[in-house]
């Protein structure tokens, strides 16, 4: 028999699963070895951070009948927001604010905010931008209509869609496709279920909700419908293009860009995205600066006369008195929770370490809700606590993981994430920068707490899989949320996202659940029954999600870069087909093509650009 041992098959597999085992036991040991690294990593990072100084309270002191101007870094703003402000107090000794900057400056009475710099309109007022008169014939705040005119042509506005003399304008050929939606809408229904749409002054083309003046850029000035009335502001360059306001009775005109918000029952203004929280005291105004605050090396710096700055070191370990009542309720749900399974019978089930595990998680979720609400609200804990959090969670997320390849390195990539974002913030010259790193470590705790409450209570329920359909009806599901995201951010948001969230961000997470779906799929792993039509949708999923995602880059970046993305996104969806079903062929086509891509654009660099120029009428023989 030459000496070879034949094994029994079941011997043979439980050999391949004891050295597999062993494998994944190195992998695992070094992962946590490396994860322990970065959080290492995290904690010098916080404790050798640089020390930093900005102003808790900046005071302005102005006597009856001053005034001053203030540019936004004697108020605590970063230099480069080019924000000011003009502050004066009449005889009667009240204190007044306009807008000096290029930052809008905001002044919130209540819950009202006011721009100053605005006016309502009001019936018979009339107001002048360039070589235009117009004159306002009728405002009815509750109704939300404004009708004006220039000269014989009457115009009515209703908060959504502008009439000239009765009928709508033509769109406009510069207008995007959300914009030409959203105009269509707001024709066919009534003005109280249509978008709101700005009147906009300017340009050289009467169109869409657009007047033309001519000599003036759009937008020069705008109209917008609220709660109080059709307010009128100027534009983004309100001090070059001069919008005059009728004093009426007789008086000369006023140029609305210099118009002044009281600051009588004021609370807080706002310049860019700086907040400024104002209290009143005789002759003094004290101003707390918020959410985004100028860092300095020094506790030194040269202010204007008149004003003066209580100075603060950055505290990154600070515990905000908001946080207690949050953090208190996020430990009350835990420990509730916890009885009710003790309660319940649920420690027999699952057992006192699942039991503290669901503790544990719901402590976890709720303490990521409490710094997630805190940061929301304006009053973010320290960067030392955010990062407490962080740890839990990352090794929460590490347990939950097990031996699982995939499941280790993407908590490893949230560790260098975490990492990235703490320096960057920790070294830049604004408070803001650390909101990135306290979000990243809120949501980091909720993703944590809710795996670690899905795992431990898994025994409770059926241990049989998931069917296809289900699992396929949660992928659609996943989808057709991101899609609606997506409107969302088309209609109503811009390239920063929409209410605060980047639903670009969850598309690409349903797209990677659907791909590795479909390539089960394709490489026969899982069964795709129907027939051609059916089993053609199912493959084709990602590429129609990818394709809304190209259109939606497209009309919000209005640029060609998406298309880049759509060549790479493709090539690698069929490189890993190719390799998931064994295709070594389709494997060396696309390796094939990836290079000569690569060769072809280092051989344009190498040639230079003369190849490519057109060649003057010199070099052309006769």
């Amino acid at each position: 028999m030459n000496g070879t041992v034949l094994r029994h098959p079941t011997a043979a597999r439980a050999h391949v699963i004891a050295d597999l085992r062993v494998r994944l036991g190195g992998w695992r040991l070094a992962g946590t070895a490396l994860l322990l690294l970065l959080c290492a990593l995290q904690l010098v990072c916080l404790l050798h951070a640089p020390a930093a100084w900005m102003p808790a309270q900046v005071t302005v002191a102005l006597g009856a009948g001053q005034e001053t101007t203030l540019d936004g870094a004697a108020l605590g703003l970063p230099p480069a927001d080019g924000a000011g402000i003009r502050l004066r107090r009449d005889a009667a000794g009240n204190w007044w604010a306009a807008d000096a900057g290029q930052g809008a400056l905001l002044v919130q009475v209540g819950d009202t905010r006011r721009r100053a710099g605005s006016a309502l309109l009001a019936q018979g007022q009339r107001f002048q931008l360039g070589a235009s008169r117009f004159t306002v014939g009728s405002a009815d705040a509750g109704a939300g209509t404004l009708g004006f005119t220039r000269g014989a042509t009457a115009w009515r506005y209703d908060g959504a869609t502008l009439l000239r003399d009765g009928r709508p304008q033509p769109g406009c050929p510069d207008a995007r496709l959300p914009g030409r939606l959203t105009a269509a809408w707001n024709r066919l229904l009534p003005s109280v279920l249509g978008v709101p749409q700005p009147l906009v002054f300017g340009g050289n083309l009467d169109c869409g909700n657009r007047i033309a003046i001519a000599g003036v850029p759009a937008p020069a000035a705008t109209v917008k419908r609220s709660a109080e009335g059709m307010l009128l502001a100027g534009g983004q360059d309100a001090q070059a293009v001069p919008l005059l306001l009728d004093g009426g009775a007789g008086k000369t005109g006023v140029l609305l860009a210099e118009r002044e918000e009281a600051l009588a029952g004021a609370s807080l203004l706002q310049l860019g995205r700086t907040r400024l929280h104002l209290e009143r005291n005789g002759d003094l105004l004290h101003l707390r600066p918020a959410s985004r605050v100028a860092l300095y090396r020094e506790a030194e710096l040269r202010l204007p006369d008149g004003v003066r700055w209580s100075w603060t070191r950055r505290d990154l370990w600070q515990w905000p008195p908001a946080a207690t009542p949050p953090l208190a309720i996020a430990l009350g749900l835990a420990l509730a929770a916890g009885a009710a399974l003790v309660l319940g019978g649920g420690l027999r089930r699952l057992g006192r370490d699942r039991t503290l595990a669901v503790t544990g998680a719901t402590l976890l979720t709720g303490v990521g809700l409490a710094l997630l609400y805190l940061q929301k609200t304006g009053s973010p804990a320290g960067a030392g606590i955010v990062l407490l959090a962080a740890w839990g969670a990352l090794a929460c997320l590490w347990l939950a993981a097990g031996p699982s390849l995939a499941g280790g390195a993407g908590v490893l990539l949230l560790a260098v994430g975490l990492l990235a974002q703490l320096e960057l913030g920790l070294g830049a010259p604004e408070s803001s920068w650390l909101r990135h790193a306290g979000r990243t470590g809120a949501l980091l705790a909720i993703g944590a707490g809710v795996c670690g409450l899905m795992l431990a209570l898994r025994p409770l329920r059926s241990h049989r899989p998931l069917a296809q359909a289900q699992v396929e009806f949660g992928l659609l599901v996943l989808a057709g949320l991101a899609l609606a995201l997506l409107v969302l951010q088309v209609l109503f948001g811009d390239e920063t996202g929409v209410f605060d969230l980047q639903p670009v961000e969850f598309a690409k997470l349903t797209l990677a659940a659907l791909s590795a779906h479909c390539l089960a799929l394709a490489s026969s792993a899982q069964p795709a029954p129907g027939g051609v039509l059916l089993r053609a949708l199912r493959l084709g999923a990602p590429a129609l999600l990818f394709l809304v995602l190209l259109a939606v880059a497209l009309v919000q970046v209005d640029d060609y870069s998406p298309l880049v993305l759509l060549s790479v996104w493709g090539g690698a969806m069929l490189l890993a087909f190719a390799l998931a079903s064994r295709r070594w062929w389709l494997c060396a086509a696309c390796a094939a093509v990836f290079l000569a891509g690569v060769g072809g654009i280092v051989l344009l660099r190498a040639l230079g650009q003369h190849l490519l120029r057109r060649p003057a009428s010199s070099d052309v023989s006769d």
